[in-house]
């Protein structure tokens, strides 16, 4: 079962549509949207958990990348 039933390109969407165009998040950004230290995206990122890149010296985590994430981490989570 799916928990996360949403559009990979809609699930980022805010009533201020801060998110709502982007293509790529800094770590800051994503963790700031799941509330999370920074550091925990930068362990995601550097071990290939969550899909990202480096653009330079800067890492970028693509919106379909956060979204395939999310999805397989609800979907193996335990649901009480």
């Amino acid at each position: 079962m799916t928990y996360l039933n949403i559009n990979v390109d809609d699930f980022t969407h805010t009533s201020s549509s801060v998110w709502d165009n982007r293509i790529t998040f800094s770590p800051k950004e994503v963790s700031q949207m799941l509330g999370v230290p920074l550091s925990t995206i930068y362990s995601l990122c550097y071990n290939n958990n969550l899909k990202a890149f480096k653009l330079g010296t800067h890492w970028r985590i693509h919106r379909k990348g956060l979204y395939e994430y999310l999805q397989t981490q609800i979907d193996n989570s335990i649901i009480l």
